[in-house]
């Protein structure tokens, strides 16, 4: 029994030794190829079955190789199946948590403020000044227009959307150098309005006992002169938008 498989095995090696190379078996082999793999995986006598391909492999380098890949490839444990759909992750938490990292605390404690200093009142938006309220604001911006090119900005306030009339509040204070006195101005956005319509929005200054009231102009600005410094972290100004256009 031994003896017949070495001559086999001879007559093999002769075979591969004396017979020249066939261009078109390359071609056949190919064809076959898959199926003698398969016929490997499952255990067969694929050599018997495909004694042509067998024989090439042993003879062809190059089919060899492409044989040693695609079996790998076969043998290789199948991938997991791929789910319909991947879930996408609720992420949202973190844009607010990285808001609220990212957002410096002087300026949450300034919008907290700020909101506690707005009243509503009728028809009249009242914004009430404070220390704690002017300690919080940021430096004012030094190309701040100015009537007076020797006077110097205290502050300026800027409030947002404080109801459905009005788009925009800015508070600003200016004074000359050692002054006790400052100028006040007080302009206004109306939602949906802009230069020349925005005249006639009555704007009222409270300090104490002492109150003045004027009326905003095309550009919704409003000064008021002479205000003492020291009654800035006291200040009442309410602004009726209602009374625009009248």
């Amino acid at each position: 029994m031994a003896g017949t498989q070495n001559n086999g095995m001879v007559r093999r090696l002769a075979r591969v030794l004396i017979e020249q190379p066939d261009p078109s078996a390359c071609s056949r082999c190919l064809d076959a190829l898959e199926a003698y793999c398969d016929a490997q995986l499952a255990g067969d006598d694929a050599e018997t079955q495909f004694s042509d391909v067998a024989f090439h492999l042993d003879t062809c380098v190059a089919c060899a190789e492409l044989y040693a890949a695609l079996y790998e490839t076969l043998a290789a444990p199948a991938p997991l199946a791929e789910p319909p759909r991947y879930p996408i992750a609720d992420l949202s938490f973190l844009g607010e948590r990285n808001a609220q990292i990212n957002m410096p605390r002087r300026f949450q404690d300034l919008q907290a403020t700020l909101a506690n200093a707005l009243v509503r009142s009728g028809r009249t938006l009242r914004l009430i000044l404070s220390q704690g309220l002017l300690e919080l604001l940021p430096a004012p911006a030094p190309t701040l227009a100015l009537r007076s090119a020797q006077a110097t900005v205290l502050f300026e306030l800027v409030v947002r959307e404080p109801d459905a009339l009005i788009e925009e509040i800015v508070v600003s204070a200016s004074a000359q150098p050692a002054a006790q006195s400052c100028d006040l101005r007080v302009r206004i956005t109306l939602r949906g309005m802009s230069w020349p319509d925005l005249d006639g929005i009555a704007v009222r200054l409270r300090s104490g006992d002492h109150e003045q009231q004027a009326l905003s102009d095309a550009w919704g600005e409003v000064f008021f002169r002479t205000i003492d410094q020291a009654s800035l972290s006291s200040l009442e100004i309410s602004v009726d938008a209602s009374t625009s256009g009248e």
